[in-house]
C-alpha cells in the first residue's frame, strides 16, 4: 500500500464548556446553547454542501486505474491529510486544518495528481471534517478511526461495552452530536467506555508536541486498559488518537481483547481494493512499489 501525504491548514481549536453549578439558570442556559449548536450545526451543514458541491475533486480515471501498459490495476494507494503542526511520529503514528481552501486543495492534490484510493487523517479529531471531506470525492474518507465504530458495535451485543481510548476526553466529549450525526452512534450510551488516555505518564507530549517516548508510554498504556478492563464488562477497544497505535499490540498482549486503531482503519478500507493472494482471480494488480512519500 502506497501512502502519500498532504499538510493543509492551521490547527482548529475545540470550544469546551462545562456545566459546574447544576442551578435551573444554568441548566436553562445550557439547553439554549445546545438549540442554538443544533441550528449552527444544520447551517454549517448547508454550508458544506454548497461549498463541497462548487469545489467537487473530480477524479480522471476510476478509483484503481489501469497501468500504463493496460494489462492490470495499480496498486491501492493511501492519501494522509496532515495537521500543520510538526512533531516527531512515532513508529506507528498514521502521522488541522482551519483552512476550507487549503483543505480542498489537499483533498484535490491526493485525488488527482496522487490518485490516491482512499484518504485518512493524522488526527482523530480530524472527524470534524469528516462530513465535508466525504462530499469533496468518491473516494472513502475516513478521518478517524471513529468511523469504523458502528461496524464494532454491531459486532457485539447490547449489553457488552467497548472501550473508546482518546488522547484528550474533554476534547472528544463536545463532539457527540458530531460524531451521531457522522457515524450514526451514540458515544454517550451506557455500553461506551471513554477513556482518557492524556495523564499516561510520558504521553502528555502528545498535548505538547514533541517526540513522544513510546517505550516510557507503553506500560501504562498497558496498566490503563488493564484497569479499564477489570472495571467494566469491556469486548473491545478503539483507539482514537492517530498517536495510540504503537500500544495497540501490547494492549492486545496484556488484555487478549481485539483492538482497532487508525491503521487498522486504513487495512479495513484499502483491503478492500487489494488482490486477494488466497483465492480468486489472480495477478490482475500491479506489486506494491515500496515506495511512499515522506511525511
Amino acid at each position: 500500500m502506497d501512502t502519500v501525504v498532504n499538510s493543509v491548514g492551521e490547527s482548529v481549536c475545540f470550544m469546551k464548556s462545562a456545566l459546574q453549578n447544576p442551578t435551573n439558570k444554568n441548566i436553562s442556559l445550557l439547553e439554549t446553547t445546545a438549540s442554538a449548536a443544533r441550528k449552527m450545526a444544520q447551517k454549517e451543514a448547508g454550508f458544506y454542501r454548497t461549498m463541497a458541491e462548487s469545489n467537487f475533486v473530480h477524479s480522471p480515471d476510476c478509483v484503481l486505474s489501469m497501468s500504463v501498459d493496460g494489462t492490470k490495476r495499480v496498486h491501492p494507494a493511501l492519501g494522509v491529510i496532515r495537521l500543520d503542526y510538526n512533531y516527531p511520529a512515532a513508529v506507528g503514528d498514521i502521522a488541522h486544518s482551519g483552512s476550507f481552501t487549503a483543505f480542498i486543495a489537499g483533498v484535490k492534490y491526493l485525488v488527482q495528481a496522487k490518485k490516491v484510493c482512499a484518504i485518512t487523517g493524522d488526527c482523530g479529531f480530524m472527524m470534524h471534517f469528516q462530513e465535508f471531506a466525504s462530499l469533496l470525492t468518491r473516494v472513502p474518507v475516513f478521518l478517524s478511526s471513529l468511523c469504523i465504530l458502528p461496524a464494532i458495535k454491531a459486532a457485539y451485543g447490547p449489553s457488552q461495552q467497548i472501550a473508546i481510548f482518546t488522547a484528550n476526553k474533554a476534547t472528544l466529549e463536545p463532539m457527540r452530536e458530531l460524531i451521531e450525526r457522522t457515524c450514526a452512534v451514540q458515544v454517550g450510551e451506557e455500553r461506551f467506555v471513554i477513556v482518557d488516555c492524556k495523564d499516561v505518564p510520558g504521553f502528555e507530549a502528545v498535548e505538547r508536541g514533541e517526540a513522544v517516548d513510546t517505550l516510557k508510554v507503553e506500560p501504562g498504556m498497558v496498566e490503563l486498559a488493564k484497569r479499564v478492563v477489570s472495571k467494566h464488562p469491556v469486548v473491545a477497544i478503539l483507539m482514537e488518537c492517530t498517536e495510540l497505535p504503537p500500544y495497540s499490540d501490547a494492549v492486545r498482549a496484556a488484555t487478549g481483547l481485539p483492538v482497532w486503531d487508525a491503521l487498522s482503519c486504513c487495512d479495513f478500507f484499502v483491503g478492500s481494493m487489494k488482490d486477494n493472494d488466497r483465492c480468486g482471480m489472480a495477478d490482475w494488480q500491479e506489486e506494491w512499489d515500496r515506495e511512499q512519500d515522506w511525511y
